[in-house]
């Protein structure tokens, strides 16, 4: 999609005014996150769970961000995939990924125990197109 990706400490949100945003089916558990992580949420704006992003959306998320004076749009990797970057390109949009890892033994299938997991630990990527 020519976007920049960049990885930071979920840390460096605190303090930071943030436009949370998300479209998963309890929004208000990511938004509780954000704030656990120290980010100042002046905004935010829930979709629908599966929601796909257009342009009338982003136009929201745009007046969004003037209005509250936030510095960045942040939301989940699931709404990620869903939002139509280029027309985000004038939108700071950071994207929280959370990993869990398992510690000790858990009783759940082979299959699930094969895939690669991480304790709930946070990354945030800066997805900019490039260039700008």
């Amino acid at each position: 999609l020519g976007l920049a990706d960049t990885s930071l400490n979920p840390m460096s949100l605190a303090g930071v005014k943030v436009l949370a945003v998300s479209g998963i089916a309890r929004p208000k558990l990511f938004f509780r996150q954000l704030q656990e992580l120290g980010a100042n949420v002046v905004a935010s704006r829930a979709f629908a769970d599966h929601h796909w992003y257009h342009a009338s959306d982003i136009e929201l998320l745009k007046q969004d961000l003037a209005r509250s004076k936030a510095e960045v749009v942040v939301t989940t990797q699931k709404d990620s995939v869903r939002l139509n970057w280029h027309l985000c390109k004038e939108l700071p949009v950071s994207v929280l990924t959370i990993k869990t890892q398992w510690l000790g033994s858990i009783p759940l299938s082979d299959t699930f125990l094969a895939k690669d997991l991480s304790s709930e630990t946070y990354e945030m990527a800066n997805l900019t197109p490039q260039g700008w």
